[in-house]
């Protein structure tokens, strides 16, 4: 029984309506469970709050199911008619209602809960537990009359303005709006600690009961009492002297018969309040109520200090919090294109920490670098990628696109690169600077047709294929461009992990042939279709010969390949079309060519006393060549053949100026002398070089060595020369020996001493 709204705060007392003893329990298959009953929250909003619950036949068959037969000169509520007036609407409470003639009962508890958004199911639980009317096969006219126990207070009798069945229904569901509007008004209020009491008999006493949702407030407001333990433990039938039932058999009817009456979306917004630390948690109290929205599916959202609790399908609602929140907003909120939530925001602690949540058609990150939406086929990419726990990282900024449907989005690691006809992929840092170079999607290269991949061979790096080409990075070479004709050749002689390694140039196209640069070689393709494979320390060389060229001069391309030789220290040779390229670790890399080469492999090459090149070939003209070894200097003349200087001889040679000073071409190799004590001696077109153990190498030329000769030379008394002769202003020259000076003086001849 409930006072008139018009009672303001007065809270009216009622027991009667309420049934003190309980009807017969429903078979234990669907029996309620007493230890699932909360006197903070008999039953949610969005059950409560719903005025599509159930439609006049639902309704209607209901009732048939309940009675399926009245009791002779009775009228059941099954069969119950009467005519309705029209009610108009009543601000923020409840629409217009159309009264017309011979209505059903169902008709009205549909139409009145659609009017006033009040549950079908709720009002019928409504008029069970206050008249039994529901359930009884021989009502009362006085059942009827106070169906809903309205304006029927404990302390007088019933409000004769509010009897009748319809007036009953609708005054209900009017103040049960009411109390939703007016919160603060009552007694009861949701979402605070309130003082709820076990019976009228105040003796029977109180517990404090944080109330946390609306439905249950009005409740209590309506009927003023929570089931104390013996009511409980007795759910069906009676407690104590201090027991009351009205709350606890609207509780117990509408799990019977419709269910659990904290299943759904407010319950598990609910949960999720308390998952988040309830009312002392980061959320803080709720600003608003339930509320429920059509759009993206619809579902229901509630509001607190510092953000909200969003539910759209299954048993689980989600937080909406901080940045987050504020991004999804920005994209629209539940009306927007994410949708609704399907995840709390996850706290990430890689790559520098941020948070993840996640939503029907796309997701938020957040972390230093700002909050942005993910959607899309970049979504699916980053999943791909590791997500932002892996090489992508966080995203920096929002996903853009063209009008193509390309869209981009840079993220820390990288750039993720998406097209619906053409695929994409995520391009990391390393390689992006490369990949802009090209001109990114619509550069040389097209997008990324695979993901990034990491290689230990050569000393590792990362390379990323394309529709046209592919990337190539690694610590010490950096990212470059691999296309064309080069990167099909680089294939052919082992790519990343054969001998060539990581690139360490872009690559160059000239007039005769495009190049680039490789950790072990740098790798030609000419315009005639032909690939040439340099070894890296000879490329160098090879270039300044006019590379694939073929100008005067040129290598030519390469006829064989590197060759590792460990004679006289070790290095590797290269033959070419016109020659060959010889480097060793001391020497460096040097050409070999024309004659040069000739008498050089005539001399034994690279296994014989020469050994490596240590210097290029240098020509004074097309007749006279020469070119430095490890073992010597090697002369070539057109009319006078080859001759080789050894280490003991060319030193001296060079001091007098080599082919072009005072002793000229060598016209001789190298030969031993046993004679005193041993050495070599080899001659020039102007003297001779002898060179012996004791005392080193000098020249022997002119007058004085003409002198010498007559004196024995080598093999006389006089011996090896121990010193350069010098001359006097007056042209008078002397040269030590081991055995002797001699002395030439112009017009004079030679003297001994």
């Amino acid at each position: 029984m409930r006072l008139k709204r018009l009672t303001g705060l007065t809270v009216a007392v009622a027991l009667a309506g309420a049934f003190l003893v309980a009807l017969a329990p429903p078979p234990a298959a669907q029996a309620a469970d007493s230890a699932f009953f909360d006197p903070a929250y008999i039953i949610s909003d969005n059950l409560f709050f719903d005025g599509s619950a159930m439609s006049t036949a639902q309704v209607q068959q209901f009732l048939n199911e309940r009675v399926p037969k009245c009791r002779a000169g009775y009228v059941c509520l099954k069969d119950y008619r009467q005519d309705t007036p029209t009610r108009a609407a009543v601000s923020n409470d409840c629409a217009a209602y159309q009264g017309q003639a011979n209505e059903s009962a169902a008709q009205i508890i549909a139409k009145v809960g659609a009017a006033c958004n009040i549950s079908q199911k709720a009002m019928i639980v409504l008029l069970e537990k206050e008249q039994g009317i529901i359930t009884d096969d021989w009502p009362s006219a006085r059942q009827y009359r106070s169906a809903t126990g309205y304006g029927c207070p404990d302390t007088a009798d019933c409000d004769t303005e509010y009897y009748g069945f319809f007036n009953q229904v609708y005054a209900a569901a009017l103040q049960f709006q009411y109390y939703a509007n007016n919160p603060t008004r009552w007694r009861h209020a949701p979402d605070r600690w309130n003082a709820v009491w076990y019976h009228p008999n105040t003796g029977c006493g109180s517990s404090s009961v944080y109330i946390r949702n609306q439905a249950t407030a009005g409740l209590y407001n309506y009927t003023p009492y929570q089931p104390n333990q013996a009511g409980l433990a007795n759910l069906y039938g009676s407690g104590d002297t201090c027991s009351s039932y009205g709350n606890r058999n609207f509780w117990r009817m509408y799990s019977d018969w419709f269910g659990s009456p904290i299943e759904g979306p407010e319950t598990y917004i609910e949960r999720a309040y308390q998952r988040a630390g309830g009312s002392g948690g980061y959320l803080g109290a709720p600003t608003t109520k339930v509320t429920k929205y059509t759009a993206n599916g619809g579902g229901y959202v509630r509001g607190y200090v510092n953000g909200a609790i969003a539910w759209s399908t299954g048993t689980t609602a989600y937080v909406l919090t901080g940045a987050i929140r504020t991004a999804y907003g920005q994209a629209g909120g539940i009306t927007g294109t994410l949708g609704w939530p399907t995840s709390d925001p996850n706290s990430i602690a890689e790559n520098g920490g941020g948070t993840v949540q996640g939503f029907q058609k796309g997701a938020i990150v957040s972390s230093k670098a700002g909050s942005w939406v993910l959607s899309g086929e970049i979504r699916n990419q980053l999943a791909r990628a590791g997500g932002v726990t892996g090489d992508p990282g966080w995203a920096t900024a929002a996903q853009t696109c063209d009008g193509a449907g390309l869209c981009t989005q840079p993220f820390t690691g990288g750039t993720f690169y998406a097209s619906p006809a053409a695929g994409g992929s995520f391009v990391p840092t390393a390689l992006l600077g490369a990949y802009t170079a090209a001109g990114g999607p619509a550069g040389s290269l097209g997008l990324p047709t695979t993901a990034p991949s990491t290689l230990t061979v050569n000393g590792g790096g990362r390379v990323q294929g394309f529709a046209k080409g592919a990337i190539a990075w690694s610590p010490s070479g950096g990212a470059h461009v691999l296309s064309g004709s080069i990167r099909d050749y680089f294939g052919t002689v082992g790519g990343i992990g054969g001998s060539a390694g990581w690139p360490t140039s872009d690559q160059l196209c000239g007039a005769a042939d495009c190049s680039q640069s490789f950790q072990g070689a740098k790798l030609y393709w000419t315009k005639a279709g032909q690939g040439a494979y340099v070894d890296a320390r000879m490329a160098g060389v090879y270039d300044k010969l006019g590379g694939t060229s073929g100008t005067t001069g040129s290598l030519g391309l390469p006829t064989s390949g590197v060759v590792a030789l460990s004679a006289n220290g070790g290095g590797v040779v290269e033959a070419f079309q016109n020659g060959a390229i010889a480097w060793s670790p001391n020497g460096g890399a040097h050409a070999l060519t024309g004659d040069i080469r000739t008498a050089f492999n005539q001399a034994g090459g690279i296994g014989g006393t020469l050994g490596w090149p240590t210097g290029d070939q240098s020509c004074s003209d097309a007749t006279r060549c020469s070119q430095k070894f490890v073992g010597g200097t090697l002369y070539w003349s057109s009319t006078l053949g080859a001759s080789i200087v050894g280490t003991a001889i060319n030193g001296a040679y060079t001091t007098s100026g080599g082919p072009t000073g005072i002793l000229g071409w060598p016209t001789s190799g190298e030969i031993f002398v046993a004679a005193n004590g041993g050495g070599s001696v080899q001659t020039f077109e102007k003297g001779a070089i002898a060179a012996s153990k004791q005392s080193g190498a000098f020249a022997l030329r002119g007058e004085m060595r003409t002198y010498y000769n007559t004196l024995g030379g080598l093999g006389g008394s006089l011996g090896w020369p121990k010193a350069e002769m010098t001359c006097d202003a007056a042209s008078v020259c002397t040269q030590p020996f081991t055995g002797g000076v001699l002395t030439w003086t112009p017009g004079s001849g030679g003297t001994r001493s």
